[in-house]
């Protein structure tokens, strides 16, 4: 013996290399595999939309744009305080922009890059104005995905977002548990009794906003009138509890924002008849189909106008709502 032991034998580096191709073929092999099944589910009704699906999401933007190029349509721009606005209520066809929310930002841009046919096809617009959609890091949303590649990008980077919007999608329709479901046309349709039990449990929306995106509504009001089209500016309808809820002075400071940059809306966040009746919610700040009925019965609401002579009636009004008195 050498006195001398030999070293252990060395896997080849060819088998490291194997074996970092086929994890990474594994994985390319399950990344591609749940894409293709989200496909196939469809959650977003891209490829069927004849069949039921429960959620908008920018990707469906793109349909939504066709539609108004084919027929006439009323535009509604807003929340979840709003996706419910549909034919049924406004007794016209109604396209529900909820993809695009409510900020002014994604609003205007979405007007400004319609065809000259799809402008002609907007039989007017509703814009709820709410709590939320006028701070400065509010979600600006701006791109449509109309060509294949980019479909394909925004569900590469969403994928998670993709997979569990599938995942729920299958849920509901194997439970048959959804209380609501999504019209093609973008509106949230009722499918069972939803009552508010008058528990406030909701967590209040940020009433933080800039002025400066305020502002940003009045060029949605000029894009409106240049083309000819009507337009109406509307706060959310909600709950005695939820108001009371609210900071007082944020709010009217918020509503006074709004007079001033377009001049006039209507102002509905405290509806007699409606604020003060928990079974026309569905929890504490969003109307059911009931609460809805009883709302667009009396539109466009002239009692509820606010304009340079009712400001200050409507606005004690308001504050009285809210707890804080005239």
């Amino acid at each position: 013996m050498s006195g001398q032991y030999a070293s252990p034998p060395r896997r080849p580096a060819t088998a490291h290399r194997r074996y970092l191709v086929e994890a990474m073929c594994g994985a390319l092999a399950l990344f591609a595999a749940s894409l293709i099944a989200c496909a196939w589910v469809d959650p977003y009704g891209e490829r069927d939309d004849t069949q039921i699906h429960f959620v908008s999401r920018p990707v469906t933007i793109a349909k939504y744009r066709r539609i108004l190029g084919e027929t006439q349509q009323t535009l509604v721009f807003g929340t979840s305080r709003s996706h419910q606005f549909s034919d049924q209520f406004l007794g016209e066809s109604v396209l529900n922009l909820h993809a695009v929310y409510g900020h002014p930002t994604s609003v205007l841009a979405f007007l400004k890059t319609l065809s000259v046919s799809q402008r002609r096809n907007i039989s007017r617009i509703v814009y709820l104005l709410d709590l939320h959609t006028f701070r400065p890091d509010g979600p600006i949303i701006d791109r449509y995905y109309e060509s294949p590649a980019d479909v394909l990008r925004y569900h590469l980077t969403n994928l998670r977002g993709y997979g569990r919007d599938s995942i729920n999608h299958l849920r509901l329709l194997w439970s048959g548990a959804h209380a609501m479901h999504l019209h093609p046309r973008g509106f949230l349709v009722q499918d069972r009794p939803l009552t508010f039990d008058g528990i406030g449990r909701d967590t209040p929306d940020s009433q933080d906003f800039d002025p400066a995106i305020v502002k940003r509504l009045a060029e949605v009001k000029v894009f409106a009138e240049t083309n000819s089209i009507e337009i109406r500016f509307i706060t959310p309808v909600f709950s005695d509890i939820h108001l009371r809820r609210l900071d007082a002075s944020r709010l009217i400071a918020q509503r006074r924002t709004f007079a001033a940059t377009i001049g006039s809306y209507a102002e509905l966040s405290h509806f007699p008849g409606i604020s003060d009746r928990p079974e026309l919610f569905r929890d504490e700040s969003h109307l059911n189909a009931d609460g809805l009925h009883a709302l667009f019965a009396t539109y466009p609401w002239p009692e509820r106008r606010v304009d340079a002579e009712t400001m200050e009636p409507l606005m004690r009004d308001l504050a009285g709502a809210t707890g804080t008195g005239g």
